[in-house]
């Protein structure tokens, strides 16, 4: 692992007239580092030097954190209204090299936007962000390695929990937590980014409690007697370094949200399923590398299942148990299929499996007599099965399609359709039948730009603004 990162302060000078982009200064500089200047907006906007990864992105702002923690660097003196736009850049094996960062300011004043100036940082401030991110590139280990050079980037916001509010119901710091004489009147904790290791004992004072905030903290082991808050409705503990065997939450029938968003699971926790009425459960951006169809049980009662960016390569068939599930986000995954048994969700109002690698929708699918919305764009889709008929919204932008899907002219309460940026050649007229149809999205396809169509287009273009619709093409 490489010891050390080289940064490159850069301002990007947003004038709409110009755009151009300004060094304003850099540090240890070397050849490779004029390359990367150089290579760096075009790998912003194309990826033509380096590859974007989504993956690890949502991990670097606890990453930034915690490296500012071991440092004992705070920011409690930053304004909320500044902001770091930073891009890490990555070799083939995943070592952390370069970093370019832009301090940005928030807001208005006289009327008018503030520019973004390194004025919103002091020097103090700027020495503090080139040890943060150096340390950061020590500690650093990739989830995943590409085998070729990538950046990420993420805009973070250091001063943002720098002011807590507290009311009568609510209580934001350990301090209030304390001095409070009131503790049966309180409802909600809101203990994020305090950087807490174990749960607070005082907590323990609150046995009204129904909503409990412990996210961007650095917990590796949570065990709680949760038992003594017993109207605890939600739990969140999304953003620590949990996983399977240090999350400990005891048998309840009062948990109805738990969410573990961006922790360390490899599927889902047993701990989950001891909330035997659990209702909401988000697991977005954890590895679920090891999700099987013993990860399904005793979740009957959930309504709402979020595995979205979990870099699943296959839905286990067993989540037909979940026969009370009305949203199923799986955006962003590496599907490439899913199973037939999804279409026995009788009662999935959503389906979300957009930014996958779907060739084809299974056609149980018409099976699913209470969906609503489908979101598939952004999928390797060509043809579409048969869709339930109580379908309202459909996006399928971004795919394959060569021929307009003859299933969506049977689809009469249909209000939102988007099928752009795919390849359809004839003009789909049919669409301006359907009744309920209130937004259609056709841009990029190939019947929009051939000279041949342009009569037939202005056409469709009539009928469906004679209608009251919205047509983006």
């Amino acid at each position: 692992m490489r010891s050390s990162a080289t940064l490159i302060f850069l301002f990007l000078y947003c004038s709409v007239s110009r755009g151009q982009a300004v060094v304003l200064s850099k540090i240890e500089t070397d050849p490779f580092q004029q390359a990367l200047y150089e290579s760096h907006v075009a790998a912003r906007m194309t990826g033509k030097y380096f590859t974007y990864i989504n993956n690890d992105f949502s991990l670097f702002s606890r990453m930034f954190e915690k490296a500012a923690y071991k440092l004992g660097i705070d920011f409690t003196g930053w304004e909320q209204s500044v902001w770091l736009r930073v891009d890490c850049f990555a070799d083939s094996l995943g070592h952390l090299s370069h970093f370019v960062f832009e301090p940005r300011k928030t807001g208005i004043r006289n009327g008018k936007p503030l520019n973004y100036s390194y004025d919103s940082l002091s020097q103090e401030q700027l020495i503090n962000v080139d040890r943060i991110l150096k340390r950061l590139a020590a500690d650093y280990k990739p989830r995943t390695v590409y085998g070729k050079p990538y950046f990420m980037g993420t805009l973070l916001m250091p001063g943002l929990n720098a002011v807590r509010k507290e009311s009568r119901d609510r209580i934001s710091s350990i301090l209030a937590a304390e001095q409070t004489t009131r503790p049966d009147t309180v409802t909600k904790i809101n203990f994020s980014s305090l950087k807490l290791e174990k749960f607070p004992e005082v907590l323990y004072r609150f046995r009204n409690l129904k909503e409990i905030d412990l996210s961007r903290n650095y917990f590796e082991i949570f065990s709680a007697d949760l038992r003594r808050f017993r109207k605890l409705v939600v739990l969140d503990l999304s953003y620590n370094d949990l996983d399977e065997k240090t999350l400990k939450i005891p048998r309840n029938k009062n948990i109805r949200v738990l969410n573990l968003v961006q922790n360390r699971f490899p599927t889902i926790p047993v701990a989950a399923r001891k909330s035997r009425k659990l209702e909401d459960l988000l697991l977005a951006n954890n590895r679920l590398d090891a999700l099987s169809g013993r990860s399904f049980k005793r979740l009957g009662r959930l309504k709402i299942l979020n595995i979205y960016g979990c870099q699943l390569h296959v839905l286990p068939p067993d989540v037909r148990r979940l026969k009370r599930l009305e949203v199923l986000d799986l955006y962003h995954n590496e599907l490439r299929f899913l199973p037939a048994e999804i279409g026995q969700l009788q009662h999935l109002k959503t389906l979300a499996v957009s930014n996958n690698q779907l060739w084809k929708l299974p056609e149980e699918v018409g099976n699913m007599s209470g969906l609503q919305k489908l979101y598939a764009h952004h999928n390797k889709l060509s043809r579409l099965p048969d869709l339930p008929k109580k379908l309202t919204l459909l996006d399928i932008g971004f795919n394959d399609f060569k021929d307009f899907p003859e299933t969506v002219k049977m689809l009469d309460v249909l209000e939102e359709f988007d099928f752009s940026h795919n390849k359809i050649s004839e003009v789909p007229l049919e669409i301006a039948a359907l009744p309920k149809l209130r937004q259609v999205y056709m841009s990029s396809n190939d019947f929009i730009e051939e000279a041949r169509n342009a009569e037939a287009l202005k056409r469709l273009t009539e009928l469906l603004e004679h209608k009251s619709v919205v047509v983006r093409k």
